[in-house]
């Protein structure tokens, strides 16, 4: 879930380099960004989202999808800006982050897209179409109730942030291709469905619905570990020509699959400055370069040391002054993404812009700690080009490091312990 420092500079230079865009590795982009946070790129963008002529498996224009979402936030600030301060709209909060489980993926298509913002069209309450499809007026308030505004409003911008996160990709599709053999579905579903062994063991008995859903688990398990398509499709041809070759093959590619799926749960780095001591075993302590404003010292600690914490055991931070090139601390800029530099990085870049006390920023500060500490993030996306669409899920939405939705568990603390108890 961290994600990088270099977007911005990626975003600029692919711009006027569109020869090197395929040898290019797309930049993290956070699954669960905001309208907000999509809005924030496109203002440091725009030559990204100017309005261009179509090309069909080149780039797609979603100009006027921007456009609607953009007035749509600009209404939100209006009506806002007329509302008492305990009394203000908002399009976010903890019950509504989304989740994309790995069994229900979610799929992204200019196509779908469009389609999406059709039908809201179509049945969008008159006076709030009229607003953000006819561009009227903005008016001070709304005959509608505000779950009901509220309710459309979450609609468009899920439009807005659909048509922001396809342009943002578009110049790296090449490098959403090759990540198509990071897909850990047919791992997933293979490995928990009952009995697999003895399914596959009778391949010729099974029916052609089974051998599809079996076959296409296999594959994804094959291309985990090949890394090529047209190799694994090959290989599943062959291992179909044998009773027990398909069985043979799984078992075969499987340790690479697991190994993959692990990586996601794993620490990606490790830090040389954390204090976890057998003679204190429920106390871990890690330097931090104390802010300068003490609220933002208390907002970490109410976030960071709230959330790193676990049946009794707790990590706590010792806040430090004076300049030391090592130690982690959190910096605030107007307008960026939030990111940590690299798994074990110091740095914690903060939107400047975004409110301490928001949901998505207390919880984006418990996420990037976690890659401070080293854990990286436990989700997928890629584009399918069997369907032409890019596909995204979270390995798990109770973890912390997944999804939006996710708590510190006891997976973490066990890495953790295995890194750095001492």
């Amino acid at each position: 879930m961290s994600r990088t420092a270099t977007i911005l500079i990626s975003l600029t230079l692919l711009a006027v380099a569109p020869a090197t865009r395929a040898a290019t590795e797309a930049p993290h982009l956070e699954l669960e960004l905001e309208g907000r946070d999509y809005q924030a790129l496109i203002e440091q963008q725009p030559g990204l989202f100017r309005p261009r002529l179509e090309m069909p498996g080149v780039f797609a224009d979603l100009s006027d999808l921007l456009a609607l979402g953009k007035r749509n936030l600009e209404f939100l600030d209006h009506l806002n800006s007329k509302r008492p301060a305990d009394q203000k709209l908002a399009l976010t909060s903890p019950a509504l982050q989304p989740g994309y489980p790995i069994d229900a993926p979610k799929e992204s298509s200019p196509r779908i897209i469009r389609e999406r913002k059709a039908a809201i069209e179509k049945e969008i309450p008159a006076e709030l179409g009229n607003i953000l499809f006819e561009n009227q007026a903005f008016p001070d308030r709304l005959t509608l109730t505000d779950e009901e505004y509220l309710a459309w409003a979450r609609k468009v911008d899920g439009v807005y942030q659909g048509a922001a996160r396809w342009k943002l990709q578009e110049p790296y599709m090449e490098s959403y291709k090759a990540r198509r053999t990071k897909d850990v579905r047919g791992y997933y579903h293979l490995t928990r469905a009952t009995d697999w062994r003895e399914t596959l063991a009778r391949w010729d008995s099974l029916t052609a619905e089974e051998k599809s859903q079996y076959r296409a688990w296999v594959f994804d398990i094959c291309l985990n570990a090949v890394q090529s398509a047209s190799d694994c499709r090959t290989q599943v041809a062959a291992a179909e020509r044998d009773a027990r070759g398909i069985l043979n093959l799984a078992e075969r590619h499987l340790p690479a699959a697991q190994r993959l799926w692990d990586s996601y749960f794993k620490l990606g780095g490790r830090r040389t400055d954390i204090t976890w001591r057998r003679d204190n075993p429920m106390l871990a302590t890690m330097p931090f370069k104390n802010p300068s404003d003490p609220v933002v010292r208390k907002w970490l600690v109410d976030n960071v040391e709230d959330e790193w914490r676990l049946d009794g055991w707790s990590l706590k931070l010792n806040f430090q002054s004076g300049w030391n090139w090592n130690m982690a601390e959190v910096v605030f800029e107007p307008g960026a993404t939030p990111h940590v530099n690299g798994l074990g990085g110091n740095t914690i870049t903060m939107d400047a812009n975004q409110a301490l006390q928001e949901y998505g920023t207390r919880w984006t500060i418990r996420h990037e700690f976690g890659h401070v500490l080293g854990l990286p993030d436990c989700y997928i996306e890629f584009f399918d080009t069997d369907k032409d669409v890019m596909v995204s899920y979270q390995l798990d939405l109770d973890n912390l490091m997944c999804s939006r939705r996710g708590k510190l568990q006891k997976i973490h603390y066990d890495e953790l312990k295995r890194a750095y108890f001492k």
